[in-house]
C-alpha cells in the first residue's frame, strides 16, 4: 500500500511558507492508481489531473519519456496559457536510451581520491564520465580507490586494470602523496590521466619531482617549505 502521509506532510510544510503548489510529482516504486491521486489530491487541495508519478526507473533519462507520456508538459503549457508550441520532439532522449541499453565494449576508470566512502562528494565527475562514454558506446566502470591506502608497493594492484585513471579536486595534506603516485603511474605506464584542480596541480609536481629531479617539488599551498615551489599560493 502506498503511505500519502508523507506527501500531505510536504505539503503542509510548503504551505506553511506561503507556497501552494499547482503540481505534484510523485516519486514511487510502484504505478500510483487513480484512487491515491484523487485521495492526495482532496488532502492537498490540488487538481487530480496535476498529479504524475516519477517511478523508478533502471535509466535516469527514462524519467523524461515517463513524464512526457503522462502529459506534464501539456499541463505546463495550459497551465500557463501557453499556445502555438509544436509537439515535444523525444526522439534523441530515446535515442541515447537505446544507445544505453546496448553499449558495447567496457571502460574501467581509476578515481583516487580521499572522499570515495561518499560517492556523491564526486557526482559531477561521474555524470559527465557517464556521458563522455555513452557517446563512444562504452559502459562505464568506475574503481574508487581510496588515495590514502595507496603506497608505491600496492599501487599495481589498485591501477593495473584500469584505462583511464582520474585524479579529482581536493582540499589539505591528506591523501596528496598516494596521488601522486598514481599521476607517477599513469605517466610511466602510459595510461591515459585526467587531473583537475588539485588534481593537474599535482601532475605538475609530480613531473617535476620525477622528470626534472627537482626532489622535493610541491605546492606552497602543502608545504610553504618547499625548496621548489613550481605551484604558488593565489596572490590576490
Amino acid at each position: 500500500e502506498i503511505k500519502t502521509k508523507p506527501t500531505q506532510h510536504s505539503v503542509k510544510e510548503l504551505r506553511a511558507l506561503g507556497i501552494q503548489p499547482q503540481i505534484l510529482v510523485l516519486r514511487s516504486e510502484v504505478p500510483i492508481n487513480q484512487e491515491t491521486k484523487n485521495k492526495i489530491a482532496a488532502l492537498c487541495d490540488i487538481n487530480p489531473q496535476a498529479i504524475f508519478e516519477a517511478l523508478d526507473v533502471d535509466i535516469l533519462y527514462q524519467m523524461i519519456l515517463n513524464l512526457n507520456h503522462q502529459g506534464i508538459d501539456d499541463f505546463i503549457l495550459q497551465h500557463f496559457k501557453l499556445t502555438n508550441f509544436a509537439t515535444a520532439d523525444l526522439q534523441a532522449w530515446q535515442q541515447l536510451i537505446t544507445r544505453i541499453q546496448n553499449l558495447e565494449k567496457k571502460v574501467v576508470i581509476a578515481l583516487v581520491g580521499k572522499y570515495i566512502v561518499l560517492h556523491d562528494a564526486y557526482l559531477s565527475i561521474v555524470e559527465a564520465l557517464k556521458h563522455a562514454s555513452y557517446q563512444y558506446n562504452c559502459k562505464l566502470e568506475i574503481k574508487w580507490i581510496d588515495a590514502e591506502k595507496v603506497t608505491s608497493d600496492n599501487i599495481s594492484s589498485f591501477l593495473e586494470d584500469c584505462d583511464g585513471i582520474l585524479v579529482p579536486y581536493g582540499f589539505g595534506n591528506r591523501a596528496i602523496e598516494g596521488k601522486i603516485l598514481a599521476i607517477n603511474y599513469a605517466r610511466t605506464n602510459n595510461i591515459p590521466f585526467f587531473g583537475i584542480c588539485l588534481g593537474m596541480q599535482l601532475a605538475v609536481i609530480e613531473y617535476a619531482r620525477n622528470v626534472l629531479h627537482l626532489h622535493d617539488a610541491n605546492s606552497l599551498e602543502v608545504d610553504e617549505k618547499t625548496p621548489h615551489p613550481v605551484i604558488t599560493k593565489k596572490i590576490f
